[in-house]
């Protein structure tokens, strides 16, 4: 089912591009509507967008066709909202464009690696780049507004999802086999040695930026954060409810290229630069002096879980009562560390994945680590492969019909705003 990827189409406009696939097309006029042309070339990249996304280079000629015929379909429809966006004066935030133009340049930035290779392939100077994505993006966010401002009320009663479910469980996907699955958090904490180690680290690091040097040079050099070191400490845009409080307290506190003073937190202490920002969202760059715990934190760790084990074992305590005392899992603590139902297929977790195959069920694992921290994992249930059913997966049910629904409304309403636009297919994109 394609939901609702027809209702929000966000066009992926690399202009003048070299594409990433050695064919090359002779531009030309394919559609006109209303005010806005489509052209082959447009058509093209958008196809070949979609074919890279999805890893599925590998089309037939006919099959090819068959997916420009219906990119084209799309992109009549996205201007034919346009034209409505336009006759009703929908208005989007500036400072969201400039955000989303950012965003994509960002993304570009990525790819080709520098922003001279970005000017290099797509021949275009960094200020006409900019200024063409500002013109889509703008177009695109009036008709992404003016969709969710209609759609946004649409709701689905019971009957209508079991007239969904009636209709279309057959073609329905299955529920993989599932489990259930509580847990109890816990994280190594470094000695009481490690903070001070680590506080010299970071006044030696301060006495260096103090003294003119480059922050930079001194992240890529001496900060313990190897996800930002390499690029100078800098970590990328980011709004609030990203950082940690204590980090994001004083980042968000900042003046553009202010440092700040030092700043604990549970990983460590760090010095923070503003670098940039946006509205809500801010650039920053930081240089961490972590807590280095050593295999003993570790060792001591795994031991408090193993007579965790071992008390619920022996019937001195629940699990359930060990979770909301000890576990820094915030969302499931209070719930004695429920984590709900997963299905096994689509566990990302290596880690838990491993535990889940040597379980049974209300059976406890041992100690083990993972990229989140130190863990008990319980097996509460397991269900074998099934198909979707009212009474357990409503939820899910009820979003299949939601969506479905949108797609056809969605399809009535563009259909009634074609017959108010002026619509010329040219020819096919051949």
């Amino acid at each position: 089912m394609n939901s609702l990827k027809i209702l929000i189409l966000t066009l992926t406009l690399i202009f003048s591009a070299k594409t990433l696939f050695a064919q090359e097309v002779i531009d030309k006029v394919i559609a006109v509507v209303d005010d806005e042309i489509i052209l082959a070339s447009e058509i093209e990249q958008f196809v070949q967008n979609m074919l890279y996304q999805s890893n599925s280079l590998d089309k037939s000629e006919s099959e090819l066709e068959e997916i420009r015929n219906d990119v084209l379909q799309r992109l009549i429809s996205q201007k034919v909202i346009l034209a409505k966006a336009i006759d009703d004066t929908v208005e989007v935030d500036a400072a969201q464009v400039q955000q989303a133009v950012e965003e994509q340049i960002d993304r570009m930035m990525g790819y080709f690696g520098t922003e001279d290779k970005l000017i290099e392939q797509l021949g275009y100077s960094l200020r006409a780049i900019r200024r063409k994505y500002r013109q889509e993006i703008t177009k695109n966010l009036k008709v992404e507004k003016l969709q969710r401002e209609r759609f946004a009320k649409l709701t689905v009663s019971r009957n209508e999802v079991e007239r969904f479910y009636a209709a279309e469980k057959d073609s329905l996907p299955q529920v993989d086999e599932s489990v259930r699955l509580s847990h109890i958090l816990l994280d190594a904490l470094a000695g009481g040695g490690a903070r001070e180690l680590a506080l010299q680290k970071i006044i030696a690091i301060q006495d260096s930026l103090k003294k003119g040097g480059n922050f930079a040079d001194l992240a890529e050099s001496f900060s313990d954060d190897p996800g930002s070191s390499q690029n100078g400490g800098e970590l990328g845009w980011v709004e609030r409810g990203v950082f940690v409080k204590e980090f994001e307290k004083v980042a968000f506190g900042l003046e553009q290229n202010e440092i700040s003073d030092l700043v604990e937190t549970q990983f460590g202490f760090h010095i923070i630069q503003l670098l940039e920002r946006r509205g809500e969202k801010i650039n920053t760059r930081h240089i961490l002096s972590g807590f280095r715990t050593s295999s003993n934190d570790e060792k001591a760790v795994l031991d408090t879980l193993k007579s965790f084990k071992d008390r619920i074992e022996n019937g001195s305590t629940t699990f359930e009562d060990l979770a909301q005392k000890y576990s820094l899992d915030k969302e499931t603590a209070f719930k004695g560390g429920n984590l709900g139902w997963f299905e096994i297929g689509k566990l990302t977790n290596g880690a838990f994945r491993e535990q889940i195959t040597k379980l049974k069920e209300n059976e406890i694992s041992e100690p083990f680590k993972s990229e989140f921290g130190f863990h008990l994992l319980r097996l509460e249930e397991r269900k074998p492969p099934r198909d979707l059913s009212l009474d357990e997966d409503w939820e899910q049910l009820q979003g299949f019909a939601l969506n479905f629904k949108k797609e056809k409304e969605y399809q009535k309403w563009v259909e009634s705003l074609k017959e108010n636009v002026f619509i010329e297919i040219r020819q096919n994109n051949e």
